[in-house]
């Protein structure tokens, strides 16, 4: 095991095995497959985060990246704009608990 993987952390990962159960199909199809693999994958870097927080910045990046396939930006300046509110609806999360990123 790496040292900067929290041993609790991937006791459960193995435990539940999300990789092998939920998301043996390879290609993931659905964009909530998609985030909620990257959500996984940066766990370990977010302590204290609650239920409710995690569930309001899947559906935030959700909701981003389907606007992006709906209706894609013209140019690289108008990406940035709408990745920046994406960013601060997904600050808005602190409002409903505490979290902190911990770099390892």
């Amino acid at each position: 095991m790496l040292p900067n993987i929290d041993q609790a952390l991937y006791v459960r990962f193995k435990c539940e095995g999300y990789r092998k159960k939920k998301y043996k199909r390879a290609p993931v199809l659905s964009v909530d497959e998609i985030v909620q693999l990257g959500y996984l994958d940066v766990n370990r870097t977010i302590m204290g985060i609650e239920p409710k927080q995690s569930g309001w910045l899947k559906q935030t990046v959700v909701t981003f990246i389907n606007n992006l396939l709906a209706s894609p930006p013209e140019n690289q300046q108008r990406f940035d704009l709408l990745h920046d509110e994406c960013c601060q609806k997904c600050l808005e999360a602190d409002a409903l608990g505490k979290a902190s990123v911990v770099l390892q």
